[in-house]
């Protein structure tokens, strides 16, 4: 008997167990009457025994689990709470449902459930991780070198004794991963070398282990060997090759160990979770490719553009029309098409999109029961066809016929737009108003009649303000960074109501609005982060740039707006010089991802050299 009902008689809460009887559920040696307001008890797991686990639900959702002793009385509603002998006990019990799991559904190729699985019935998702972190052991890492005359010959020898070549293990991880994605639309499978004796082996078959983890399964036939090419945070590289039958995994990028040593911890789970629809889905031969899009909950809007639509842009310039992937968009009623909808940046794919994934269905349930090989097509150079792509497909939702008529006015009457891009939540001015009125105080010194576009958060298409995207670390409880920036709008139009300066505000207004108005700007002055991918990437102004000091001295990836690596004919762009920055660490942000010191830190600016900067971007921008 693995579970057991729960029922509520005589006053108190009890275990259904066989043969009719029912055993008290006791909290400090006194039966259970009524637990917490919304929670309910729903069934117990037996199969750990002696410690019983009993799964509770909130009327909310939300999932808790008492562990329970022989006697029936709570001990913890978590295994820390537990004596070490008791979780000694339930990990030895774990351990052979992990191992059936990796053998029965992973490592062969002719995959069965495993009766085992019956076991963590009636356990919760949480627990069942819990349990599963205590009985699967680490993975063991091996970091190699590219493929070289010293690799030739050398060997990894495996517990049952067979060997696998490192140069062809390097072979296999040094292809380019989306080059290997679109020679297989066209060819109908993924290829790969053998680890054993680098013959091409092929697969039809992905597992969505994560996010960004993609998981190959290959079968070598000659030497009876499952093994897994995974993808990860490389856009162009194979992160790891994955043998769960030794628990080993070989990998190229130095310092990844960290990273993939829980790797068989992952794939078990998901095996777990999965169970049902992956098994029908490795059974099945019927495969379709898809190329799959983040959906809300994962959302960046600068990722995006520069990984997820640059990878379009380069799959449809080279996979013939006839073998274009489905791509799959989850969460598009929630808005989940930043710039505008897929098929109409790209065309070709027409017929071709896949709008149907929502929550709370996961991705991986969606692809093992449509017969899906799932990629990641992803690319980080934004093409200057792609950004007029990207600005046509979202004319089409804006801009308003108010913007139009303003538009019309300022080109006839000779006004300069100036575009300033604001960030409220962290790694921006500590005296945000201040600074953006004294800049605007400065352009209409200098320029007379001047129209200052104010943007920042975007509305996701066909959804009210605060349906925006959430920024990087942003929670639920955080106050909304579109009430903050409205607040800044209200300030500065006290301050400048008359009509030589006139204020566009786009706070929390749709992304074709904030592209129409970018294209028209002189420049921009705006802070680094996800804003400056419509002002450069789609829009490709000039403009000037504010950060902490420490992002400008030390953030490796600072030039990705500017660098011909990432952005094709960029215009103009300047940073502040660091001198005239100085980081504030005590100073409150809106919130941060992380500890905000020091690279989101809030800062100051010197506002000599700041002005001198505006003249030089005027001086070439506007006057020249």
């Amino acid at each position: 008997m693995t579970t057991c009902e729960v029922a509520y008689r005589d006053g108190a809460w009890h275990l259904v167990r066989t043969e009719g009887g029912h055993d008290r559920i006791l909290l400090a040696g006194e039966p259970v009457a009524a637990f917490e307001p919304g929670w309910s008890p729903r069934r117990a797991n037996l199969a750990f025994g002696p410690t019983l686990f009993l799964d509770l639900r909130h009327a909310d959702g939300r999932q808790a689990t008492w562990l329970l002793d022989a006697q029936y009385e709570h001990r913890g509603s978590s295994l820390a709470q537990l004596s070490g002998d008791a979780v000694a006990a339930i990990a030895q019990g774990v351990r052979p449902v992990a191992h059936a799991v990796c053998r029965s559904i992973l490592c062969t190729t002719q995959p069965t459930r495993p009766e085992a699985l019956d076991r963590l019935r009636g356990l919760n998702a949480g627990m069942i991780e819990a349990l599963l972190d205590l009985a699967v052991e680490d993975t063991e890492i091996v970091e190699i070198a590219p493929s070289g005359p010293a690799s030739e010959g050398i060997a990894i020898r495996l517990p049952d004794g067979r060997c696998l070549l490192l140069q062809a293990i390097s072979q296999a991880l040094s292809g380019n991963v989306q080059d290997a994605f679109i020679d297989a639309m066209s060819s109908g499978a993924i290829a790969c070398v053998s680890p054993v004796d680098g013959r091409i082996l092929q697969s039809r078959d992905s597992l969505v282990i994560g996010e960004h983890r993609n998981a190959y399964r290959f079968f070598d036939e000659r030497h009876d060997l499952v093994f897994y090419l995974g993808t990860t945070r490389y856009h162009h590289a194979w992160s790891d090759l994955f043998i769960p039958s030794a628990n080993l995994a070989v990998t190229q990028h130095a310092g990844d160990g960290a990273m993939l040593r829980r790797l068989l911890r992952k794939f078990v789970g998901h095996a777990v979770h999965e169970a049902d629809a992956l098994l029908a889905y490795l059974e099945s031969p019927s495969r379709t490719f898809a190329a799959a899009f983040r959906g809300v909950g994962n959302l960046h809007m600068g990722h995006q553009l520069w990984n997820e639509l640059t990878g379009l842009d380069r799959l449809v310039a080279r996979v013939p029309p006839e073998h274009l992937p489905v791509v799959i968009v989850p969460d598009a009623d929630q808005g989940s098409e930043v710039f505008a909808p897929i098929d109409r940046i790209f065309p070709e794919l027409s017929g071709h999109v896949d709008r149907t994934l929502a929550g709370p269905r996961t991705l991986a349930d969606f692809v093992y029961r449509s017969g899906t090989c799932m990629v990641r097509a992803l690319d980080d150079h934004v093409s200057l066809a792609l950004a007029a792509r990207i600005r046509a497909a979202a004319a089409v939702d804006g801009p308003t016929a108010w913007d139009l008529s303003l538009a019309a006015r300022l080109a006839q009457e000779h006004i300069p737009v100036i575009l300033l891009g604001v960030r409220v939540e962290n790694r921006t001015a500590v005296d945000l108003e201040a600074l953006l009125g004294d800049i605007i105080a400065h352009l209409h010194d200098r320029l007379g009649r001047v129209a200052i576009v104010l943007d920042g958060h975007n509305a996701r298409i066909g959804h009210d303000p605060v349906s925006s995207f959430d920024s990087f670390g942003q929670q639920p409880g955080h106050e909304h960074p579109v009430f903050v920036e409205l607040r800044l709008a209200q300030a500065l139009r006290r301050r400048y109501p008359g009509p030589e300066v006139l204020l566009v505000n786009l706070f929390g207004s749709a992304m074709p609005r904030s592209l129409f108005w970018a294209g028209r700007c002189a420049f921009f002055v705006g802070f680094w982060g996800a804003g400056l991918a419509k002002y450069r990437w789609v829009c490709n102004r000039p403009g000037l740039v504010l950060s902490n000091g420490w992002n400008l001295r030390h953030r490796q990836d600072l030039g990705i707006y500017d660098q011909p690596r990432y952005q094709e004919g960029g215009t103009d762009l300047r940073f502040i010089d660091a001198g005239c920055i100085t980081d504030d660490a005590a100073a409150l942000v809106l919130f941060a991802p992380i500890d905000p010191v020091p690279s989101y830190s809030n800062f100051h600016v010197a506002r000599e050299p700041l002005m001198r900067e505006l003249d030089a971007m005027l001086a070439d921008h506007v006057m020249g």
